[in-house]
């Protein structure tokens, strides 16, 4: 709070999107260090790389409905949307299309990641 009413923050508008961003998440990746992920109305999720700028590093379409939730960690990226879909991409992938999709008998509103053991990752 002290730095928005400082005026110490930054702005940076995500040109890439075609509609209201509704998911944002900070995270460290090996590949570009800290990034920016975005997901949006438009089904889409872009990763924008912070230290050269904000510029957009990854696009990724794979939601026919808008994106409502998204769990992203150093490697993976799960999104949940309208469409009924889960989606599962891999930040050092560079398809668009993500590399697992899973349907859902309803519209999907929230994604997470659990970690029950040290050795692995469960989507919930």
């Amino acid at each position: 709070q002290q730095s928005w009413r400082h005026g110490r923050y930054a702005e940076h508008h995500l040109r890439e999107h075609c509609s209201s961003v509704e998911c944002l998440a900070f995270v460290d990746t090996p590949l570009w260090g800290r990034v920016l992920i975005s997901g949006a109305w438009d089904g889409a999720v872009y990763v924008w790389q912070l230290s050269r700028g904000g510029s957009c590093v990854r696009r990724y379409h794979g939601h026919s409905g808008w994106i409502t939730s998204m769990a992203a960690g150093s490697r993976y990226v799960v999104t949940g949307s309208t469409d009924r879909k889960v989606a599962v991409w891999r930040l050092d992938d560079d398809s668009p299309a993500p590399r697992l999709t899973l349907m859902h008998p309803m519209e999907v509103s929230v994604v997470r990641f659990a970690y029950p053991g040290r050795s692995e990752t469960k989507i919930v």
